[in-house]
């Protein structure tokens, strides 16, 4: 079985993705890539998503290029320690200019809404942990769907977004049931 349907476990996922791809060159944090004498892009290792993800930054355009590492609000929430991916999501938001902000999984987001959808992965994140605290409260996870769904409800998000992956995230913040915040 491929590693990635291991991390991934979603039916389907190694069609969604075509296979494997090949490694030509691996890239480092802070790295910068030139791509012509007034165009670089600085590599930003930002896992959270999965141990792996990168984010990209055009410096002499302001554009931060985030891949996974972003979540967004009203929508599937994955990521394994909430911890690493909100410190990912500060990382990017520490850029010293944000004029325009992409995603995976969100419309692009221009001049002040750049750094604002940030702010909102932020609270999300911590939305997250209030409601894991919550649920945890009233149930165990040891039914780790069953304790998505509840999870889900209590972030008023459908409960047709209970996957694996999704426990996995709500999973990872009862681990840190006992601080109150994040932010700690």
């Amino acid at each position: 079985m491929p590693r990635s349907a291991v991390q991934r476990p979603v039916p389907g996922f190694h069609q969604l993705v075509g296979g494997s791809v090949p490694i030509d060159h691996l890239l480092q944090d802070g790295q910068i890539l030139e791509l012509s004498p007034q165009l670089h892009l600085r590599v930003i290792h930002s896992p959270g998503h999965s141990p792996g993800s990168t984010s990209f930054y055009l410096q002499e355009e302001g554009i931060v290029i985030a891949g996974d590492a972003v979540p967004v609000p009203g929508d599937m929430p994955v990521y394994d320690d909430p911890l690493v991916s909100l410190e990912s999501v500060k990382r990017l938001k520490a850029l010293e200019i944000i004029n325009a902000q992409v995603s995976s999984w969100d419309d692009a987001h221009v001049g002040q809404d750049a750094r604002a959808a940030l702010d909102r992965a932020i609270e999300l994140i911590e939305r997250i942990h209030s409601a894991v605290r919550v649920v945890a409260n009233q149930i165990e996870p040891t039914d780790p769907l069953a304790f998505c769904r509840k999870v889900l409800g209590a972030l008023q998000l459908p409960e047709t977004l209970a996957n694996p992956l999704v426990a996995r995230t709500f999973l990872g913040h009862y681990k840190l049931r006992d601080r109150e915040t994040l932010r700690e």
